[in-house]
């Protein structure tokens, strides 16, 4: 045997994969790779099992819960309980029903909003019950989920600023001036003595040329009579204004003794001692003076309804200049 054939006797063979051995170490590398992974619980944090992300028990749990809290905090808000006291009573309901806080903080928080929406809609609130209302709201961190006015627009949530309006409104009944802060007010010239009191950054000035026929009822707020005692203004019906003429946007300054408008085309100044009667409306309030259609004036605060706060606050301050 030559040296040349001892060689190639003794090298060891070489596999050559063919092409189907190729492709089958392809798939299993790709089948390796690619194979779905057991899913966590959204919920628990556990693992779900392939193509879930939840377990049906926790959902279950989260509903549960969801509803409780709700009610726990629209009930106890109503019943003038306070922050401390509901925040330990809805985390130990979020601990025995084995659910996440921040899993049930949003259902929490939309009983609170309704709590504090029809709080400021029923009467006029003190000060005392806004700081009340106001540690649970801001303790539950709903700035949190109210950071745009879009935010505002989805959810729905007014309670908050219902609660702004509402304290303005006992304030100004009981003759205290609210803190202004000063938005909207170096555009008009306040004469001697007159005070800012309410500023409204978007509003459509419209005259009411044709009444619609269409009509919303709203509970309105009670306006006093006399040494604490109140009446409702705003049970009637209020009329929807998209039957008015539009005539301009702008803004709007209420203060001690007139309403000032102005917009891109008008500027107005309306002494409220001028003012006959004011016309209730769902998204706005109507002045009616001696002379020339009634002015009416719709704010836009991003779907939340804000005629029953004008129409009590231009009340309330036309009957305290009166005096």
């Amino acid at each position: 045997m030559t040296s040349t054939q001892s060689y190639h006797a003794q090298r060891p063979h070489v596999f050559q994969p063919s092409p189907l051995y190729r492709a089958r170490q392809v798939m299993r590398k790709t089948f390796v790779i690619n194979f779905p992974r057991m899913a966590l619980c959204d919920l628990c944090g556990e693992s779900a099992g392939l193509f879930r992300n939840s377990h049906p028990l926790c959902v279950m749990r989260v509903e549960n819960a969801q509803k409780d809290l709700r009610e726990l905090a629209f009930n106890g808000i109503m019943a003038g309980r306070g922050y401390a006291d509901l925040d330990a009573e809805a985390k130990q309901l979020a601990d025995t029903g084995r659910v996440r806080f921040d899993n049930v903080r949003e259902a929490l928080l939309q009983g609170a909003n309704d709590a504090a929406s029809k709080i400021a809609l029923d009467s006029p609130v003190s000060q005392e019950e806004y700081r009340r209302v106001f540690e649970i709201l801001q303790g539950w961190h709903i700035q949190d989920y109210l950071s745009t006015a879009a935010d505002y627009l989805k959810r729905q949530w007014f309670g908050l600023p219902r609660l702004d309006m509402s304290l303005i409104l006992w304030q100004v009944l009981h003759g205290l001036i609210p803190v202004y802060d000063g938005t909207g007010r170096m555009q008009f010239n306040l004469q001697s003595g007159e005070q800012p009191i309410f500023s409204a950054g978007k509003v459509t000035f419209a005259e009411e040329r044709t009444v619609s026929t269409h009509t919303r009822t709203y509970g309105g707020l009670s306006i006093p009579i006399g040494a604490g005692i109140y009446y409702h203004v705003g049970a009637s019906q209020g009329q929807q204004v998209s039957g008015l003429l539009p005539l301009d946007i702008g803004e709007v300054l209420v203060t001690t003794h007139a309403l000032y408008f102005g917009g891109q085309k008008m500027t107005l100044r309306i002494p409220l001692n001028r003012v006959l009667r004011y016309q209730s409306y769902v998204d706005g309030v109507g002045l009616c003076e001696a002379h020339g259609a009634p002015k009416v004036f719709v704010p836009d605060y991003s779907g939340m309804d804000t005629g029953w706060f004008f129409f009590n606050l231009l009340s309330a301050l036309t009957a305290r200049s009166g005096k």
